[in-house]
């Protein structure tokens, strides 16, 4: 269909379509991510499918009245619906019977099948296209245009670009309050700030983006646009104030992306833009610096080999302390865990904690000064929590070995001098044996 409408037309005018079509997938993501980044941090992602859903009735009220089945009626009704849409979730929550996500659930749901009675009963003869309504027509929305001075646009790009301004004057004008609202809510109410009206204006305005945007990509791209962006910003950042620029960065990236992609597969321009706001999250989830999924494994990996060395020199410790020159046989199992086994006992090498010379012969390693004293602060803080267990929390002594294997690798030295001060300096644990 993309191709068939770029090779009818003439070679500029195919240039100005595919420009125009990413500038309205643009206008479509700058309000939607922005927006969208208050609407994640809040849990409220969805409330542009409750919305879309929601304005049903007002578009078919708007046609029994006025006979048509778009323009400015169509739009009135569809804003004033989700408006009271906006009003009656707030109202429903307000009560303190359901929570937010509840009320929306409940007012959606029960607008939606109002609408469909209404048309069902009374607008029988509407020919609706389904595909338009999911899908949106954004590669044909070029081709209606306005003249506005001595420029020729699309007629869709005045309202967006009017919602994307509106959109960024209320985030610059109201940052502070959304930032508070959106992190600490019982905070901003401290502070005479209040959380449910900020709500009810992003609630607004989500409701203007996402009747606006219907025309043009259609309520499954609204849906993405208001989540994905966001999600992929907040993957990358903590600080809001990167994330909001970021998420525009994605919005426009993936309407660039999206066309293209459709462009090469002659495939709708709104799904093309939806997968790639998907494969950008994607991308970020897996890969983001902090909070992706292989920087979650690595941070596992590394704490799993810190307290794998951790017990390497315990272990060993205990041996030199008990005067064996060689390790008895679990010992050297603890040690010589396959591959996490050998990467131990390099680590403590490199780190200067085990002599090299003697890395070779696993039942002989012996630790360097620096690595004894490493491992007697790890075995001090063993000994320390047992005691702390069996006097304050009376646990017998053949269930303390186990929690303070857990807790000797986060005990550092003002925790076990806290403990130590605690337990009034103690020189042995309850086993016997002696606190270093």
């Amino acid at each position: 269909m993309l191709h068939s409408l770029l090779s009818t037309s003439p070679a500029g005018s195919a240039w100005a379509i595919a420009l125009w079509t990413i500038v309205i997938g643009c206008l479509c993501a700058i309000p939607a991510s922005l927006v969208g980044s208050f609407l994640v941090l809040r849990r409220m992602s969805l409330l542009g499918d409750a919305i879309s859903h929601a304005v049903l009735p007002g578009v078919a009220i708007a046609f029994l009245i006025s006979g048509e089945i778009s323009g400015v009626p169509i739009f009135i009704g569809a804003i004033l619906t989700a408006i009271l849409t906006a009003f009656l979730t707030r109202t429903v929550a307000a009560s303190g019977v359901v929570n937010e996500q509840a009320g929306l659930g409940v007012v959606f749901t029960s607008l939606f099948a109002i609408g469909v009675l209404l048309i069902s009963r009374a607008a029988q003869n509407i020919d609706l296209d389904p595909g338009c309504v999911l899908y949106g027509a954004i590669e044909f929305v070029p081709l209606e245009t306005v003249v506005l001075g001595s420029f020729e646009l699309p007629r869709t790009a005045i309202p967006l670009g009017f919602t994307a301004l509106l959109t960024i004057g209320f985030i610059l004008a109201f940052f502070k309050e959304l930032k508070i609202t959106s992190f600490d809510a019982p905070l901003a109410e401290s502070m005479g700030l209040s959380p449910r009206r900020m709500d009810f204006f992003l609630l607004l305005l989500t409701s203007f983006i996402t009747v606006l945007s219907f025309e043009a990509v259609g309520s499954i791209l609204v849906i993405v646009l208001l989540v994905a962006p966001a999600c992929t910003a907040l993957h990358l950042t903590d600080r809001l104030e990167i994330a909001l620029p970021l998420a525009v960065l994605f919005g426009c990236l993936s309407s660039v992306l999206g066309y293209s992609g459709a462009l090469s597969t002659n495939t709708s321009v709104a799904g093309m833009i939806a997968v790639a706001s998907g494969f950008l999250f994607l991308i970020s989830w897996i890969f983001a610096p902090k909070h992706g999924r292989f920087a979650n494994l690595l941070r596992r990996f590394r704490l799993r080999l810190q307290i794998a060395t951790d017990d390497l020199l315990a272990v060993i410790y205990r041996r030199e302390e008990s005067g064996r020159l060689l390790m008895n046989h679990g010992e050297s199992v603890v040690i010589s865990n396959g591959l996490l086994g050998w990467l131990t006992k390099n680590r403590a090498v490199r780190k200067g904690w085990l002599d090299s010379e003697v890395l070779a012969t696993e039942s002989r390693l012996q630790l360097t000064p620096k690595g004894r004293e490493m491992a007697q602060s790890i075995v001090r803080g063993h000994r320390l929590w047992e005691s702390f267990l069996h006097r304050d929390f009376q646990l017998a002594q053949d269930h303390l070995h186990e929690p303070a294997e857990i807790a000797e690798h986060f005990l550092g030295p003002d925790l076990q001098r806290e403990l130590s001060d605690q337990l009034n300096t103690p020189g042995t644990d309850p086993h016997g044996q002696s606190i270093p």
